[in-house]
């Protein structure tokens, strides 16, 4: 095969083999993606919008309880959090509060 064939050859297999980046979605005022990472684990990104005079405690709280829910909603039966030592993030004042939330699909 020619120079410019197997050129021509390795771009079309790299094009149509890398995956597209998701798109965050949207529940409220959470931002979201989910990857799965296989075997059972999950990875979920969250960020939540900042609004003036709201506590970080409350968006916290509000992360928390949309990841355990999306968590129960994915996992057919039992799951468990995984301890990653993520922590939330926030830049500045009012940019969105950030967090990752892995977790594992344990069964009946």
């Amino acid at each position: 095969m020619g120079d410019l064939a197997q050129a021509l050859c390795l771009f079309c297999t790299v094009i149509t083999g890398t995956p597209a980046p998701q798109m965050p979605q949207t529940s409220g005022d959470i931002k979201y993606r989910h990857e799965d990472l296989g075997h059972g684990k999950h990875l979920l990104r969250l960020s939540v919008d900042y609004y003036l005079l709201q506590p970080q405690s409350d968006m916290r709280r509000r992360m928390e309880t949309f990841a355990q829910d999306y968590a129960q909603q994915t996992c057919p039966g039992r799951y468990a959090f995984v301890d990653n030592g993520s922590r939330y993030m926030r830049t500045e004042d009012l940019t969105p509060l950030a967090k990752q939330f892995v977790f594992r699909c344990m069964g009946r």
